[in-house]
């Protein structure tokens, strides 16, 4: 198991060579202190990282509204009453039939 990237080994060899720089006393109240940061570094992360969620959610949200009010105006906009549309003309057929045979020989 590696807590942040050290392993078993190299934590062991830290731990040793923290014994032996600063003594097994100032050791203990080293690894104290060195855990009341870690806690309180990873406290912050967590509150830090909860409020920048919180903050892409509602931004997130606000876009979504916005996306659907342009395509609510974008709908009435293109809605045409049938009334208003024209029917286009329609070709006589005698013409359709001899568009649709101009490629045979």
């Amino acid at each position: 198991m590696d807590v942040l990237g050290v392993g078993p080994a190299e934590l062991l060899f830290i731990l040793i060579l923290a014994i032996i720089v600063l003594g097994p006393e100032r050791t203990v109240e080293v690894a104290r202190e060195a855990g009341r940061l870690y806690r309180m570094w990873s406290r912050r992360w967590q509150t830090d990282w909860e409020e920048l969620s919180r903050e892409f959610r509602r931004e997130l949200e606000q876009v979504q509204q916005e996306v659907e009010k342009v395509r609510q105006e974008t709908e009435r906009e293109i809605h045409v009453p049938e009334e208003t549309i024209s029917t286009p003309p329609r070709l006589s057929s005698q013409s359709t039939h001899e568009s649709a045979g101009e490629g045979e020989v």
